[in-house]
């Protein structure tokens, strides 16, 4: 199972028995068409649950729920890295597996390994906490790996104190230092460059590889993607409406109502890249009819060229006779 965000939130809000419904969870995640202002939905959901719960350490509490599987794999990239230099750096360059929440980056001089987060939440509480949620998860994930406790750090907050100094030598075994330049965890170099217990070299790099291509894919826009899984369904021979949300990681219902937003149905999207795929393959004539109506997935000539017709107002083979005359 990924646990991304959203399941994160889940499961805080279901522990934590909070006044937040799953569906408005859902909801919020869901809500995605290029005007749809989604980071500034997610800070006011987190806010709700900061609200609803009462609870300043809340952000902190969350690492315990972090495990390698976190948020595509990148709890994997992070343990398998040679040192903890190369897992903050790498886990920074996939800011889509956590919604681009937070800005993570990391900054080094002889001394210290310096990793740094702020995030563009407008409410000052939240802002805070997910700062420290962050900086939390790091630091106590960094911990387990470790399988010691990390004493050497220092921790920066921006803010002043949301909680007691109990709260937070419980969660980052030290005092913050507050009213800070900005918010971050310090290592001593040669901390950070000590081998990790848990390191990988080979399956890094591949798991590495494997999440760059990921993060491409979901740089894209929603229906570029769609249209891609359309394609690639095609290609392979197996297309469904099920299978394409499936891909996406969504419902049949979500997939059709992402689709509205773009004023698109789900039939009208395959239909419009089948039309396309079927003028490329005409052109070519390597391909039969039939073999066009299979790689167009479907069953029979007969079929492909009634849509065909529906499309264009003609058959399939009256338009590679006129092309042929041309």
């Amino acid at each position: 199972m990924n646990w991304d965000l959203l399941s994160l939130l889940k499961q805080l809000v279901k522990d934590r028995r909070l006044a937040v419904s799953h569906e408005e969870l859902d909801d919020t995640f869901n809500a995605l068409s290029p005007a749809s202002p989604k980071q500034k939905a997610i800070y006011s959901i987190i806010g709700r649950i900061i609200q609803t719960s009462g609870q300043a350490e809340i952000g902190m509490s969350v690492g315990k729920y972090i495990n390698p599987n976190s948020f595509h794999g990148l709890g994997y990239l992070f343990m398998t890295a040679d040192n903890l230099v190369m897992a903050c750096e790498r886990i920074c360059e996939f800011p889509l597996f956590f919604q681009s929440l937070v800005s993570i980056s990391t900054h080094m001089n002889s001394d210290n390994l310096e990793f740094r987060v702020e995030n563009n939440a407008n409410c000052t509480m939240t802002n805070a906490i997910i700062n420290e949620a962050t900086l939390g998860i790091i630091y106590q994930y960094t911990n387990w790996l470790s399988r010691e406790v990390i004493s050497d750090c220092d921790i920066e907050l921006v803010h002043g104190p949301i909680s007691g100094n109990a709260t937070y030598e419980k969660y980052f075994n030290a005092e913050p230092k507050f009213k800070a330049q900005c918010n971050q965890l310090r290592f001593p170099l040669k901390t950070a460059l000590s081998p990790l217990l848990t390191s990988e070299p080979e399956y890094h790099c591949a798991l590495y590889s494997k999440l760059k291509q990921k993060h491409e894919q979901m740089s894209q826009s929603f229906l570029a993607r769609t249209q891609n899984a359309i394609r690639n369904g095609l290609k392979l021979g197996r297309i469904s409406r099920q299978r394409v949300a499936s891909e996406l990681s969504l419902s049949e219902k979500t997939l059709e109502r992402r689709l509205n937003q773009y004023n698109y149905s789900y039939r009208e999207l395959i239909d419009t890249i089948r039309l396309e795929l079927a003028q490329k393959y005409l052109s070519q004539t390597q391909y039969s009819i039939d073999d066009i109506a299979r790689n167009l997935g479907y069953c029979d000539r007969s079929t492909f060229s009634k849509a065909y017709k529906k499309w264009t107002g003609v058959t399939p083979g009256f338009h590679r006779q006129k092309q042929l005359r041309e």
